[in-house]
């Protein structure tokens, strides 16, 4: 015998299930828990609510409210000027930071460092520069000084 879930919580149709003859009283079925023998009547479950009133017997059909619209996409924080210069010149200290850290680990090994002294020279000139960037006249509208990088080993 076929019969007609529905959701505990919600008491909306859930779909069908299968009730079986008890074999103890042959000709009774068993209608497992959150169902019933009452066919729900045809409804289009895009736009119709179909619940089962258990106090009445009988299946509801109500309409389906329409879906909450997406929120607004967050907007990115914008920055000024000032902020977007700093970070551009942390991200550029970053990606400098390898080349004295290389040099250090080389001289803490005691081996002879990858970097000549001209070369560190510079990178350090370049780093320092970064740093002095903010007390520039012109800041933020100014450009980062430019590096000669070292040729790699």
């Amino acid at each position: 015998m076929i019969v007609f879930s529905y959701y505990p919580d919600t008491f909306e149709f859930a779909g069908y299930a299968d009730a079986y003859e008890s074999p103890l009283e042959p000709g009774v079925y068993l209608i497992p828990g959150n169902a019933t023998a009452i066919e729900p009547p045809t409804f289009d479950a895009a736009v119709t609510i179909c619940k089962f009133d258990e106090a009445a017997q009988a299946w509801l059909l109500s309409e389906r409210p329409a879906p909450e619209p997406e929120p607004e996409p967050e907007q990115p924080p914008a920055y000024t000027p000032s902020e977007l210069a700093r970070m551009q010149r942390t991200q550029l200290l970053y990606m400098s930071d390898w080349m004295v850290t290389r040099h250090n680990d080389e001289l803490l090994m005691g081996v002879t460092p990858t970097l000549t002294p001209t070369n560190l020279s510079a990178v350090l000139a370049y780093r320092q520069a970064l740093r002095d960037l903010p007390t520039a006249d012109g800041f933020p509208e100014c450009s980062l000084p430019v590096l000669t990088w070292p040729t790699s080993p």
